[in-house]
C-alpha cells in the first residue's frame, strides 16, 4: 500500500507501479477529500476520469504525472479520479484549490504539449529545440458538477503500446486494445490515427469507431509495420465527445533489417489508411503506397489493374496505379474505381386477365363489322373503312386492356453498383521477378 498523510489524517492508495505523493489537500462543502500531486503510478484506478494516460513511456524528462482525487469525508471511497499533465513531460509539481461553488482550481508545471480548452488564455506555447525539454506553468478549473463521457484504457495499456519483439523490414507486428466508457454519459469515438505511417489502424480490427453505452467497451488492433530498419516513436490520438476530446497514447517499435538478400518492402502510407468513398461510382481518394529497396535491389515493379483485388466478392470495383512502375524504391498512388447504382425500369408482363379482356373485344368488334355492313355491299371502299376501324379500335383496346396493373407482379427497378457499408479489403501485390510482396488496406462505400 502506498500511503499519503496530511497531519494526522491518513489516506491510501493501492500502489501498483509506483510512489504518489498527494500534498495538496482540501475539503468541500460537503466533506469530501480532494488530494493533488505528482505521481509515478500508472496503475492507480481511475473514477471518471478527464485523462486516462498517466506516467508513460515517452516521458523523458520526468516520469511524474498529476494526480488529482476525490475521497468520501471516510476517506475510504474513491469518487473520482484523473491523470493530468503533459505526454512527455506529465505533472511534476501540482497544486490545487476549491472556490466557494465547489470547483477545483489545478497549478502546476508540465510540458509543450499539454491540452488546452477553448477559449484558454493562451492555447499553446512554442515548442523546445531538437533534444531539449522545456517546462511550463499551467493552470485548469475542473467543475465535478458536469457530467461528461469518459475515456479510459486499462493499465498496463495506458502506459502506452511498446512493440517489444523486433519486427522485420516488410512484415507486421499486431497489439490489441481496450476501450471503456467510464463516465455517466454515452462515449462517441469518432476517429482513431497515428502519427506515424508505420504504424496503423485496420478498418477490419477496428471495432471503436461508434458509440458506447455507459460501462461497456471496444477493442482496436495496432498494427506496426516497418518499412526500414531502427527504431520509430509514435502517437495514437483517439477523438470522442469526453471532457478532453483528445485522448494520445504513446507508441514505440523497433525494425530490424530483412537480411542480405536483395529485396523491397511495401506498405501504405500511412499503415492501413481508412478510406472512404463518398457514394457508389466515385473513386476513392488516392492511397500512397512506398516501396523501399533493400540490399541494394533494383529491380523493377509493374502495376496493373490485375495488381489488385478486392474482397469479399462482388464490390464490383478495379484500381489503377499512378505511376505504373517503380524501379527501385519509390512509392505510386492507387485509386480505387467503384460501379455507380444503375436503374432500369423492366416492363410488366401480360397477366391472363388482360389477354382475357383483349380477346373478348377483338370478337366483339368482328361480330360489329358483320353486323353493322350490309351483307349485299359490294363496295371495297367501305369494306375497307370497315376493317381500318376495327384495327384502331382494337389496337385502342390493347392499350387499355392487354397490360395488368400493380398489384398483378408487374414491372419494377433493377438496381447494380458498389453495396455500400460494407468494408473492402484491397490487396495490391507488387511482383519483381520471383519476389512478391502484399500491402492490404480497407476502403467502405457510405
Amino acid at each position: 500500500m502506498g500511503a499519503v498523510q496530511y497531519s494526522s489524517t491518513p489516506v491510501f492508495f493501492p500502489e501498483v507501479e509506483g510512489y504518489t505523493d498527494l500534498m495538496s489537500i482540501a475539503l468541500d462543502s460537503s466533506g469530501d477529500i480532494w488530494l493533488a500531486g505528482p505521481t509515478h503510478d500508472a496503475g492507480i484506478p481511475l473514477v471518471q476520469p478527464l485523462q486516462t494516460v498517466g506516467p508513460n513511456i515517452f516521458n523523458v524528462d520526468s516520469d511524474l504525472s498529476g494526480l488529482i482525487a476525490e475521497f468520501d469525508p471516510s476517506g475510504t471511497k474513491l469518487l473520482f479520479s484523473t491523470f493530468i499533465g503533459d505526454l512527455l513531460g506529465g505533472a511534476p509539481t501540482i497544486e490545487m484549490a476549491l472556490d466557494s461553488s465547489g470547483k477545483v482550481h489545478i497549478a502546476g508545471v508540465t510540458g509543450s504539449e499539454l491540452y488546452t480548452s477553448p477559449g484558454s488564455y493562451r492555447s499553446s506555447v512554442d515548442p523546445p529545440p531538437p533534444n531539449n525539454f522545456y517546462q511550463y506553468g499551467f493552470a485548469a478549473v475542473v467543475d465535478p458538477g458536469v457530467q461528461a463521457p469518459s475515456l479510459c484504457i486499462p493499465y498496463p495499456s495506458n502506459v502506452g503500446l511498446r512493440f517489444d519483439s523486433d519486427t522485420p523490414v516488410g512484415s507486421t507486428t499486431t497489439l490489441g486494445i481496450i476501450i471503456n466508457n467510464c463516465g455517466p454519459l454515452p462515449l462517441t469515438i469518432s476517429s482513431i490515427k497515428s502519427s506515424d505511417p508505420n504504424f496503423g489502424v485496420p478498418l477490419s480490427s477496428n471495432g471503436c469507431l461508434q458509440t458506447l453505452p455507459v460501462n461497456m467497451s471496444c477493442t482496436l488492433s495496432v498494427t506496426f509495420s516497418p518499412l526500414r530498419d531502427g527504431a520509430f516513436y509514435s502517437v495514437l490520438t483517439l477523438t470522442s465527445n469526453a471532457s478532453i476530446p483528445s485522448t494520445s497514447l504513446p507508441m514505440v517499435g523497433t525494425g530490424l533489417p530483412g537480411g542480405t538478400t536483395p529485396d523491397f518492402a511495401i506498405g501504405t502510407v500511412p499503415a492501413n489508411p481508412a478510406v472512404t468513398v463518398t457514394s457508389p461510382g466515385d473513386d476513392s481518394p488516392p492511397v500512397t503506397l512506398k516501396i523501399v529497396a533493400e540490399n541494394n535491389f533494383a529491380g523493377t515493379i509493374n502495376f496493373s489493374s490485375n495488381s489488385c483485388s478486392v474482397s469479399p466478392a462482388g464490390s464490383l470495383s478495379t484500381c489503377s496505379f499512378s505511376p505504373s512502375s517503380i524501379t527501385g524504391s519509390g512509392t505510386t498512388q492507387v485509386t480505387i474505381h467503384t460501379t455507380a447504382t444503375q436503374t432500369a425500369k423492366i416492363s410488366s408482363p401480360r397477366s391472363f386477365n388482360g389477354w382475357y379482356i383483349q380477346t373478348i373485344c377483338i370478337v366483339f368488334l368482328l361480330a360489329a363489322i358483320f353486323f353493322v355492313t350490309p351483307v349485299t355491299t359490294k363496295l371495297p371502299r367501305l369494306k375497307i373503312a370497315c376493317g381500318f376501324l376495327a384495327l384502331v379500335l382494337i389496337l385502342i383496346c390493347d392499350g387499355c386492356g392487354g397490360r395488368s396493373g400493380g398489384n398483378s407482379g408487374g414491372g419494377g427497378n433493377s438496381s447494380i453498383g458498389t453495396p455500400t457499408g460494407v468494408p473492402y479489403a484491397v490487396t495490391v501485390t507488387a511482383i519483381s521477378g520471383q519476389t512478391t510482396h502484399t500491402a492490404t488496406f480497407y476502403f467502405v462505400v457510405k
